[in-house]
């Protein structure tokens, strides 16, 4: 694999029981068709901001703050400026396309909702950049032209974690384990041979 140049902690969740039937305390099923409602949009909508590498977007979907080591965490997470200073232009771009083809994908009876908790089994589905990034390559331009080539997929299997911020109407997400995992390519380069010499 490219080398991974600084490690991450990883923004673990406590993985909440998994049922097939939803435990909602004083709640009935209508209230619950809207709970989970609410979470799968902020699912699609978290899933734009890591195609868009918008941490802006993400964190207007989270209940992270500031001072949260979660809040940092992410943040560095959608950061290209690090690598892409050091490595130019080309690294941004092959992290922009590796992005934008992040697939959040899930399965409905995986939802389990506790009072003001909730969790959910995803799988993150993108383009197979680890095998493009373990080929030796001559330059970012040619790792960008592999990377939109390639037609295999990697996936990543999650537990996204919200929390019920404003009665039964605001859920937002609290954390999401394996998040830098899947957000591994941000801090990674390629094979370039011109990079090695």
């Amino acid at each position: 694999m490219g080398t991974v140049i600084k490690g991450k902690r990883r923004i673990t969740a406590a993985v909440l029981s998994v049922a097939m039937v939803f435990v909602f305390a004083g709640c009935d099923i209508f209230g619950v068709r809207q709970s989970m409602g609410a979470m799968f949009d902020r699912l699609a909508n978290f899933n734009k901001a890591l195609n868009e590498l918008d941490f802006e977007a993400a964190k207007e979907l989270a209940n992270w703050t500031g001072e949260d080591e979660d809040y940092k965490e992410a943040e560095s997470l959608f950061d290209t400026s690090d690598l892409g200073d050091k490595a130019g232009e080309g690294f941004v771009s092959c992290t922009e396309y590796i992005a934008s083809t992040i697939v959040m994908k899930y399965d409905v009876t995986s939802a389990h909702i506790d009072d003001n908790q909730a969790s959910l089994d995803v799988t993150f589905e993108m383009v197979d950049w680890r095998s493009v990034y373990n080929d030796p390559h001559d330059s970012f331009e040619e790792v960008l032209e592999d990377l939109k080539a390639c037609e295999d997929r990697i996936t990543v299997d999650a537990v996204v974690v919200f929390e019920n911020v404003d009665g039964q109407k605001d859920w937002r997400i609290s954390e999401i384990n394996d998040i830098d995992d899947v957000m591994s390519f941000v801090y990674t380069i390629p094979d370039i041979t011109d990079q090695n010499d």
